[in-house]
C-alpha cells in the first residue's frame, strides 16, 4: 500500500483523512504546517501528499514545489 502524507491546520481534517485511508491498508502520518511537513518527508518519502492550500506557515503549493525541488 501507499504511504500517504496529509498536510492540513485543521486536526479534523488530518484525522478523518488518517482514519479513511488506514482503514484501506494505507500508511499515513500527518502534518499540521510546512515546519512538520519538511520533518516528515526528510524522514521518510511519501507515495502521495495530500496538502492543504492555506496553511498557517505557507501553502500546499509551496510544499510541493519545495519538494520537487529537492527531488
Amino acid at each position: 500500500m501507499a504511504r500517504i502524507l496529509i498536510i492540513d491546520d485543521e486536526e479534523i481534517i488530518r484525522l478523518t483523512f488518517e482514519r479513511i485511508l488506514r482503514a484501506r491498508g494505507h500508511t499515513v502520518s500527518t502534518a499540521r504546517d510546512c515546519g512538520e511537513a519538511w520533518t516528515e518527508t526528510a524522514e521518510a518519502s511519501p507515495d502521495v501528499i495530500v496538502a492543504d492550500t492555506i496553511l498557517d506557515d505557507g501553502t500546499g503549493i509551496d510544499i510541493l514545489r519545495e519538494i520537487r525541488q529537492r527531488g
